[in-house]
């Protein structure tokens, strides 16, 4: 990977890197407005946001059953880690109040991405 650019003053571009590996990986950069909302939810609950998955290459996308329409495929979603219910009620109101509207909820993590229109879902 080229040197690790800072996009925002809580996150680097490694963190919504493609986790597939391969040097042939064609996944997006994150889009701004995307890092920009999360920096805005970041700065607001005072404490880290960990991504486990940002941007992903059709291949990394398949690998993770991610659907033909992702939007990580886009550079326009992110999963974040967050395992318990205090923290995800936490994250998910704030991510709300910086505008994001579409959401995945899992176990392990809470999906947002910024494409058109509302939505939530579970996995």
């Amino acid at each position: 990977m080229k040197k690790d650019k800072q996009l925002t003053l809580h996150f680097k571009l490694s963190e919504f890197t493609c986790n597939c590996g391969r040097d042939e990986c064609d996944a997006p950069e994150p889009s701004t407005k995307l890092v920009a909302m999360l920096e805005l939810t970041r700065s607001a609950i005072g404490k880290p946001i960990y991504i486990n998955s940002g941007s992903r290459c059709d291949y990394w996308n398949e690998h993770e059953g991610g659907s033909d329409n992702s939007k990580h495929k886009k550079g326009l979603a992110v999963d974040i880690r967050c395992t318990n219910a205090t923290d995800k009620l936490i994250l998910y109101n704030q991510l709300w109040k910086s505008g994001f509207r579409r959401f995945g909820i899992s176990k392990y993590f809470i999906h947002a991405d910024i494409a058109d229109g509302a939505c939530m879902w579970g996995y």
